[in-house]
């Protein structure tokens, strides 16, 4: 008798962990303070080469410096640090990360300064892939015509 209700009572637990973990009981949305790292590979258009000491500026509306830089970690990369908020949906026992959020506005610009190369400008988005990717982005640089 008393391995029937250890037994039921463990099914029971289950299924509650079971509910939880699918949402059954409902879920919060919150926005925790994070940092994202972005490693960015850059080449030069025509021979593919790795080129060395590219610079980014980030700029987000009323914000002028919105990121940090590094080199590496390898040759012709460069890591960009940026501040993020990630979604994160809770449970009383799972949170699971849906996404992140740039903050208002949403959006930061970078611009890609290297020696001898023209410049390269793209925009991140709040949930753009490139903040969850954790490959490098390969970039592709036109020597200026100086």
């Amino acid at each position: 008798m008393k391995i029937k209700i250890i037994c039921a009572v463990a099914l029971v637990a289950v299924l509650i962990v079971l509910a939880d973990h699918r949402a059954l009981f409902g879920y919060r949305e919150v926005a925790v303070s994070d940092y994202v790292r972005l490693v960015f590979e850059f080449v030069d258009a025509d021979t593919r080469a790795p080129i060395s000491n590219v610079h980014v500026a980030c700029t987000k509306p009323m914000i002028r410096s919105a990121c940090s830089e590094s080199d590496g970690p390898k040759l012709g990369q460069t890591t960009v640090n940026l501040a993020v908020f990630r979604k994160v949906n809770e449970t009383l026992l799972f949170e699971k990360t849906v996404g992140y959020s740039l903050g208002r506005g949403g959006i930061v610009f970078l611009t890609f300064v290297a020696p001898s190369y023209e410049q390269f400008k793209m925009h991140v988005a709040d949930d753009d892939p490139l903040l969850s990717g954790a490959q490098a982005q390969r970039i592709k640089l036109l020597r200026s015509a100086d």
